[in-house]
């Protein structure tokens, strides 16, 4: 039982439902953390000079600086004309939308994991990696808003290795985000194509630009499948059997291939990011892509 206290009585609330909700927490967060720790933004970072409140950093004065923008005391310390930069202050957040329709769990014995589940560690990475730069990030279909720091990730984490039945049409039915917000749509993207036209260009129409990750698994992308194979669906209780089923493979390339064009010039055309991660390879890459996206996207 927790005391009641002053001011800071809630954020020490805050923080014990936090640590519950962490200790709760499957393997899958563990993953998430190695991940984020041994990714290394580099100098590159989303932090920028701008017209900001906060010290970001000093730097030398050059002929195009004004002469208010010098700091005297800090110049006067190392004897050289020095500006004090602040940080870029912006409004913009980070909104997530991981698909959780039944097709995402498939996992075939080429990959360790599934599409669900290296989906969600590659979310909740960028997420913790935003959460250390003071950003605003938020779950489709979680808080009604966005928020940032400790409390907030616990609880974005929480729901996002929770959360069920959030497919296409549950994003745009719950998707309620401001202007000023970035997505980040995690997905194999297996809809109609202009269903998910349909998707994008409301979000395009609302000012929100956005990244697509599309995730796949070895096997729906090299159909490695031969002799008698029986298909059933995941999404619907269809099922398929084939006596040969090396027959089609190079026909199923083609129209994989289609479909990941398709997706890569819907981006383009929205002047959004595609990413694509098969689920055999490591997830750094594809974090790496994430973050530099998002950094892209701040300039």
């Amino acid at each position: 039982m927790l005391l009641r206290g002053p001011s800071n009585g809630k954020k020490r609330v805050e923080k014990a439902e936090a640590g519950a909700l962490s200790a709760a927490l499957p393997p899958l967060m563990l993953r998430a953390e190695q991940l984020a720790k041994n990714f290394n933004p580099g100098t590159h970072g989303r932090r920028k000079a701008g017209t900001g409140e906060d010290f970001w950093q000093f730097r030398h004065y050059n002929e195009q600086d004004s002469t208010s923008e010098i700091d005297w005391r800090q110049s006067a310390k190392r004897d050289q004309l020095y500006i004090r930069q602040k940080e870029l202050e912006t409004a913009e957040s980070v909104w997530f939308w991981m698909d959780s329709s039944p097709n995402m769990a498939f996992k075939s014995d080429l990959a360790d994991h599934s599409k669900q589940s290296e989906g969600r560690v590659l979310t909740l990475a960028t997420a913790m990696l935003l959460m250390r730069g003071g950003e605003n990030f938020g779950l489709i279909g979680g808080a009604p808003r966005t928020s940032h720091g400790t409390v907030a990730f616990e609880r974005f984490a929480e729901t996002l290795i929770h959360q069920s039945g959030l497919n296409l049409d549950a994003l745009v039915q719950k998707s309620s985000i401001s202007r000023k917000s970035r997505l980040v749509l995690v997905s194999d993207f297996l809809y109609p194509p202009d269903e998910i036209e349909k998707c994008l260009r409301m979000f395009s129409r609302l000012g929100c630009p956005g990244i697509l990750l599309h995730m796949a698994d070895p096997a729906e992308v090299d159909f490695p499948y031969s002799g008698r194979t029986l298909f059933e669906g995941l999404s619907e209780r269809v099922s398929l059997t084939l006596g040969r089923a090396e027959s089609i493979k190079e026909q199923y390339q083609t129209l994989f291939a289609a479909h990941e064009k398709n997706l890569q010039n819907l981006a383009q055309s929205l002047s959004w990011d595609y990413i694509f991660h098969s689920t055999e390879n490591p997830a750094s890459p594809a974090l790496a892509s994430l973050y530099q996206a998002l950094e892209g996207g701040r300039g």
